[in-house]
């Protein structure tokens, strides 16, 4: 007669319970080195093995049976009749592959292993590492930018889009010892009016409803993002804006500040140095008595004048002791410099930030958020921003222009 799948059923229970009474004993020889009970304890293992074995079996022929066609789900008995035999073996399942019972020989080799104090691994371990996904970062991992001009410069707020600025721009007459009675000298101050316009710098850029429901963090990363392109624009304005097409006239442009041409100081010792300590000397002798305190250079045209050396091949702006950690850091001849890729290599700006003039701001960067034309029937939400400001060059003679310094 044919066992019932209850039946196994049941006696798998009372399996597993010899299994973790056996489990119990084998720990507790484990624990109290009561080693002599060894061989009885393995040959109870193999006892139960050969249970579970012979279970198997039964499982299978049951499950057999009940599937074949013929069966009727137990109306007739072809797997004992000399009928169609099933392979047990086909009929295995994940209990056979991966059961959750502790087999004879792992346990063998787990006792042996504790006996000699040594390490032992009796199952493959489960991983899906493979198949996680990447861990996501919650910020953006944002481009660099260099640091902003406007930091060093002088500002000035301004209520109107622009403002006028009479200027003095030379005197007729001088005055001079007269006698008694005498006629004295006129002078003459001529002047002309400077009117500065602010100029507007903007961007916008349109970020999906999704983004922004499932990524949050891109929209602070959008903004700040947009902020720093826009000083990067900024800084190239205030150094070298062309003056025409809607842009300001930065100091490079600006008529009437002075030059010096490097390539012009020659002879036997001279370097860079001599061209900056001139530079330093034009802008203090000038109209304008400036005394440099900004000095704005390409990192290739600075890397180049720091690694100027002396005829014992020792760096100039590098303490005695040759270590390069005690240099002054971004400074030369007591001139502050600012690096920067938004002026071009062997090219410098030397000045007096305190008596060129300042930058005019009508209004600082703000940001405004709407939609246009389709955004809304695309689910897109746009983003501005913009500023509106001017330099303003009061005094030219206080802006020194330097060409042809090291490129490299």
């Amino acid at each position: 007669m044919n066992i019932t799948e209850a039946q196994i059923a049941a006696k798998r229970r009372e399996l597993k319970a010899d299994r973790a009474a056996l489990t119990a004993e084998i720990d507790d020889m484990v624990a109290t080195k009561s080693y002599h009970k060894n061989d009885a304890l393995t040959a109870r293992a193999k006892e139960l093995d050969a249970l579970d074995d012979a279970l198997d079996l039964q499982e299978a022929g049951a499950k057999a049976f009940a599937n074949h066609p013929l069966s009727g789900m137990g109306a007739a008995d072809q797997l004992h009749g000399g009928g169609t035999v099933v392979d047990p073996i086909s009929a295995k399942s994940g209990r056979y592959s991966n059961p959750m019972v502790i087999e004879h020989k792992a346990l063998e080799t787990v006792f042996n292993a504790a006996k000699d104090r040594q390490t032992a691994t009796v199952k493959a371990f489960s991983t899906v590492s493979g198949l996680l996904p990447a861990q996501l970062d919650s910020q953006v991992l944002g481009k660099i930018h260099e640091s902003r001009l406007l930091d060093r410069l002088p500002t000035e707020l301004i209520s109107l889009p622009s403002k006028e600025v009479i200027v003095h721009s030379s005197t007729t007459g001088a005055p001079g010892p007269v006698a008694e009675g005498a006629l004295k000298p006129e002078v003459v101050l001529n002047t002309t009016n400077l009117t500065l316009t602010a100029v507007k710098l903007a961007a916008h850029v349109g970020i999906s409803y999704e983004t922004l429901s499932d990524f949050p963090a891109f929209l602070g990363y959008a903004e700040i993002e947009l902020t720093r392109q826009l000083q990067d624009v900024e800084n190239t304005e205030l150094l070298s804006g062309s003056g025409t097409d809607k842009h300001m006239t930065g100091f490079l442009n600006t008529s009437g500040i002075l030059t010096h041409d490097a390539s012009t100081d020659t002879g036997t010792g001279v370097t860079v140095i001599d061209s900056l300590i001139k530079g330093i000397a034009q802008l203090r002798v000038g109209p304008a008595l400036a005394d440099a305190n900004l000095l704005v250079l390409h990192p290739n045209t600075w890397s180049a004048i720091q690694r100027l050396k002396d005829t014992t091949g020792r760096f100039l702006f590098i303490s005695a002791n040759s270590d390069p950690s005690n240099q002054q850091a971004n400074s030369i001849l007591g001139v502050p410099v600012l690096t920067t890729t938004s002026i071009a290599a062997g090219a410098g700006l030397m000045l007096d930030t305190q008596k060129f003039g300042n930058v005019l701001i009508r209004e600082g960067i703000t940001i405004q958020t709407g939609q246009t034309t389709d955004d809304f029937t695309r689910n897109i939400s746009r983003f501005v921003l913009e500023e509106r400001l001017v330099l303003a060059v009061e005094r030219p003679a206080a802006v020194l222009s330097i060409t042809n310094l090291p490129t490299a």
